[in-house]
């Protein structure tokens, strides 16, 4: 960019800053209309216009129906608690946090104290390692008396287990503690070579040895098998509870619009379409119970039908505007035809009902249909408190109970986030089996005898499987992976921002700000800001052929695997369901032309559910697997960092109380029930992860950050009305009519 351009940027960005929301929302439509569509400048009209929309999602504005801005501060949380409590977390195996809070008069105490003994006092962090009975002091790291938090690297450590203990040294080298920490578990770690694809199989450690080999030879035939290895493809669906009706628009509802839109109701075509053609398939869903409320729910069922018929309409006219131009029209055509269809299928064949339709295919013997926690809480940063984690089991499987009929036999751990031990509540509620990241399994213990491609028994009798780093990545990656084709659609331009602001302005939201329709004329086409029209013609043939050579692929990775083991191999691809259809257009008929493939070939691959592979042998190795995740670097990181670390010192508070206010109001009924209930749901809902992980990506910041404030700050209310007898039942009634998600939750779950 020149330098001209480059002052333009720095002055318009600086001038973006100074706007009100109401300028913002204008200058908007102004930045599209100026740079959006002229190719040299278009970077630069996207940053001003991305901050532009930053700005209006941390403020407010009261004359404008609700974009993500508009959810107004409803509570002020404390920034700290009057109480002794020093609590370490773990990030990684290389990084450790800890927060803490202390009473004024504990620390004036101490200090008063050691001052006897010296005059000069520095506050410390002292770092203690724990060997067996043995407490071992490694470092001390000085901190200010403002400082309430800190991160301690934890680089070329051979220990796991992690205390910190704060107090006060003196120049005579005493030490005057003030508190000490709960202890942290690290997990140990393998090298990155042995996490990755099959290749590692062929390492010693990882073959059969001959006795083994002829000691698990008894295979129970549940149905008939003609390959040599299996596949598990799973698909995790989620969404948190998002609902508005104090608005006439909202953003974030537009999250289930979209993902019924573009992914649930393609991949229930494609599974009607391989019943219709008795093509037999075997396919994972997991649906998280939050999802299904919202799914289920009968004001956001009447907003997407809102929703639904302005794409019509909008599809309608688009059509029409299109009419002279043959490429562009073809393609108006098929999204009205899209949205027709989704119409048809998602009111009239299913009654509005997807949860349903996906039962139908479970009913079926298609589909194994899992759960999820209930508002996919991060388990490994409930650990303090057992009774949190097993909270969020217990009512995941309730409502899947509620919705099917039976306990589910599976479980998606949210964000594949396994912490050692957590298995055992799995199996107090009934879970059968679980997943982790591939290096859950190959940092375990004892190492694993078939490296990924088995399923392990635990100490608790719930088995778990892990995820196939290579069958992951040639899907999952946007670069290496196939959503990244050049024939593919280009998610990134839209109508609702390629096309002039007034058309559009009607459907795309009640503030005004330019939005994704869902009706995009692009195809990737290259590293390039100038993009080709999309061929859906050729897009199928691209997808057809990333399906055969997905397929292929699978198919060499069996042969190979199975060399080298004593049973059949099982590969688990576990994928966000979102990511078919909405993110990879293509997605869903990717997925059933890979089915129809395995289905028509007499190759050596087929695909299962996790169920049906446990039912095959009579005996599965043991391991204790290792702390993981499938996030950023493979820990916690996503959800502990500097963006949203603070919000844990509020949780654990609230969990606390929680489980106090359960085990001292046994057997409550009334309006003191209905008090304990929300104040449950309230903690359940701040847990959701979805708060950490979008303050760490930075979209719709402010919306997540209000969300956790309000939560948060709407059980501390409650308590204290609790405490007081003093019920504000206009509150209570508010928040049961909005958030209706497990409206037979019993909060004597964390008694």
């Amino acid at each position: 960019m020149c330098s001209v351009a480059k002052t333009v940027k720095i002055l318009l960005i600086f001038c973006v800053l100074l706007l009100t929301p109401v300028q913002a929302e204008s200058t908007i439509a102004v930045v599209d209309e100026l740079f959006y569509r002229k190719g040299t400048m278009k970077k630069l009209g996207a940053k001003i216009s991305s901050i532009v929309k930053k700005k209006i999602s941390m403020q407010t504005s009261n004359d404008k129906p609700h974009e993500t801005s508009n959810l107004k501060r409803k509570f002020y949380i404390p920034e700290r608690y009057d109480e002794n409590r020093i609590v370490l977390m773990v990030a990684s195996p290389e990084l450790l946090y800890v927060y803490w809070d202390t009473k004024k008069q504990t620390e004036e105490s101490i200090r008063k104290t050691a001052s006897i003994e010296s005059v000069e006092l520095k506050k410390v962090l002292r770092v203690y390692a724990v060997e067996e009975d043995n407490v071992i002091p490694i470092k001390d790291i000085e901190i200010s008396d403002e400082v309430r938090c800190w991160y301690i690297p934890m680089a070329d450590t051979n220990w796991e287990k992690w205390i910190v203990e704060i107090g006060f040294v003196s120049s005579r080298d005493g030490f005057f503690p003030i508190m000490k920490s709960n202890t942290a578990f690290i997990s140990k770690t393998v090298k990155n070579d042995f996490v990755m694809g099959s290749a590692n199989l062929m390492t010693k450690s990882f073959l059969a040895d001959e006795k083994s080999m002829r000691e698990n030879k008894r295979l129970r035939k549940v149905r008939k098998t003609k390959g040599q290895g299996f596949i598990a493809l799973v698909l995790h669906a989620h969404l948190p509870f998002v609902k508005h009706p104090e608005y006439k628009t909202s953003l974030e509802e537009r999250w289930l619009f979209e993902a019924i839109t573009d992914t649930y109701i393609p991949l229930i075509n494609v599974f009607d379409g391989l019943v219709d053609d008795e093509v037999d398939f075997r396919l994972t869903l997991s649906l998280s119970p939050s999802l299904i409320c919202m799914l289920k729910d009968e004001f956001l069922i009447n907003r997407y039908m809102e929703h639904l018929n302005k794409l019509i309409h909008l599809a309608e006219l688009e059509v029409k505007r299109t009419r002279k131009d043959k490429k562009v029209n073809k393609l108006a055509v098929m999204y009205l035809e899209k949205f027709n269809n989704t119409k048809y299928v998602f009111q009239h064949k299913y009654n509005s009902d997807v949860v349903s339709a996906f039962k139908k295919f479970q009913d079926l013997g298609k589909l194994e249909i899992i759960t999820c926690c209930a508002t996919h809480g991060y388990l490994p940063f409930m650990d303090m408190h057992p009774t949190a984690v097993k909270a969020q089991v217990k009512v995941a499987v309730e409502v899947y109970k509620s919705v099917f009929g039976l306990i589910p036999r599976g479980i998606w751990l949210p964000e594949c986030g396994y912490q050692p031990g957590h298995e055992k509540i799995l199996a107090e509620c009934g879970i059968k089996y679980f997943f982790v990241e591939s290096h859950g399994i190959y940092s375990g213990t004892p190492d694993p005898k078939y490296g990924v491609y088995s399923p392990y028994e635990t100490e608790s009798g719930t088995f778990v499987f892990g995820r196939d780093g290579e069958s992951s990545k040639a899907v999952w990656s946007s670069k290496e992976g196939y959503p990244g084709d050049y024939n593919y659609r280009e998610y990134y331009r839209d109508i609702g921002f390629d096309l002039d602001y007034d058309y559009v302005k009607p459907f795309i939201n009640g503030c005004g700000a330019r939005l994704n329709t869902g009706i995009k004329y692009y195809r990737i086409t290259g590293q390039t800001d100038e993009k080709d029209f999309y061929d859906r013609h050729k897009a199928l043939e691209t997808a057809e052929l990333h399906a055969g050579n997905f397929f292929f692929n699978r198919e060499k990775q069996i042969e190979h695997i199975k060399g080298t083991m004593d049973r059949t191999p099982i590969i688990v691809a576990p994928y966000d369901a979102e990511l078919f259809g909405h993110w990879w257009f293509e997605g869903p008929d990717w997925l059933g032309f890979f089915l129809r493939k395995v289905n028509d070939s007499q190759g050596i691959l087929e695909t299962i559910t996790p169920s049906e592979y446990l039912e095959y042998y009579d005996e599965y190795p043991s391991i204790s697997p290792a702390m993981s995740s499938w996030g950023w670097k493979g820990y916690n990181e996503m959800w502990l960092n500097g963006s949203n670390d603070w919000i844990y010192r509020h949780l654990h508070k609230i969990t606390e109380l929680m489980v106090c206010a359960a085990r001292e109001n046994k057997n409550a009924g009334g309006i003191t029930r209905r008090v304990l209930n929300q104040m449950a749901r309230e903690l359940l809902l701040a847990q959701a992860s979805d708060w950490a992980f979008i303050m760490k990506t930075g979209t719709l910041l402010g919306y997540a950050v209000l969300r956790t404030e309000e939560h948060v700050g709407r059980f501390l209310a409650l308590h204290e009305q609790l405490k007081s007898g003093n019920i504000d039942i206009q509150m209570l009634t508010s928040a049961e009519k909005v958030y209706t998600l497990f409206k037979d939750i019993d909060y004597s779950v964390y008694g």
